[in-house]
């Protein structure tokens, strides 16, 4: 009874887990892909992590008022294997 009860709780947690791990946010429910903008103003911040990097530019809106943009790319992962990712002095 033990054993059963054992691997069925050992079942339950590993479906669980990939669940979890396969529900990862889909970019067309969080972005408009359609939707695009240029943005010019000055680097304040890239924080560079996993699971998504992170570039912050201070740059005006269409009324001249400074903001703050942030723009997601992707993890810290896919950068080291593209090949771009930031040099260490």
């Amino acid at each position: 009874m033990k054993r059963s009860f054992l691997l069925g709780f050992i079942a339950i947690v590993i479906l669980t887990s990939v669940v979890t791990a396969y529900a990862q946010h889909s970019f067309a429910a969080t972005y408009q892909e359609d939707k695009k903008i240029q943005i010019e103003g000055k680097i304040a911040s890239f924080t560079f992590r996993n699971p998504h990097s992170f570039l912050y530019i201070n740059a005006p809106d269409e009324s001249g008022a400074l903001q703050r943009w942030t723009i997601e790319w992707g993890g810290a992962g896919v950068f080291g294997r593209s090949g771009n990712h930031p040099r260490q002095p």
